[in-house]
């Protein structure tokens, strides 16, 4: 046993090295056996999120196609909605444009037959008074008195379109 101690001291040296390299060739064996096997394990794990991402993706896809429809449909509603506001806009519009041309026109016709009413009575009265009495008939006063009456029927219709100041003055010249 002495020898066999002896031998393994002295070849202790070469084992330790042999040891060594023997333990550093197990370590890299080892260390690119792990690596293939988490390569591989982590191939696995792509695969199978891959895999399980497209049967979300596709139970997914009706669920988007419906959500795709239905916003279409809102939008086409909503398109729809706007014009029909526009077109009752646009309709107002076009009714207030009616109401103000047919209120321009009425207070053009009444204030045009307040002018038609009023120009001649001053002239046919100024006339009748510096008629003499003897000469006036009493078809010239029922004239006269007619015109008188037709301005305070052209006035009446046209009061609402005179200023106050107007109708003051129209009253005044009426009781003249």
């Amino acid at each position: 046993m002495i020898n066999f101690l002896e031998w393994l001291a002295r070849a202790g040296g070469l084992i330790a090295i042999i040891g060594v390299l023997l333990g550093f060739m197990f370590r890299e064996k080892w260390k690119q056996i792990l690596q293939r096997s988490l390569a591989e394990d982590l191939e696995r794990l792509k695969s199978g999120l891959a895999k399980s991402q497209a049967e979300h993706a596709a139970s997914l896809t009706p669920q988007l196609e419906q959500i795709k429809h239905d916003f279409q449909q809102k939008l086409e509603a909503y398109k729809v909605s706007l014009i029909d506001e526009a077109e009752a806009a646009k309709a107002k519009g076009e009714l207030k444009k009616s109401i103000a041309l047919r209120y321009a026109e009425i207070e053009f016709e009444r204030l045009a037959a307040l002018e038609r009413a009023a120009s001649p009575i001053a002239p046919e009265v100024i006339a009748l008074a510096c008629i003499d009495l003897a000469f006036k008939s009493a078809d010239q006063l029922s004239q006269t008195l007619e015109q008188i009456r037709a301005l305070g029927k052209a006035s009446d219709e046209a009061e609402m379109f005179v200023s106050l100041e107007d109708r003051k003055q129209l009253i005044e010249f009426r009781q003249q």
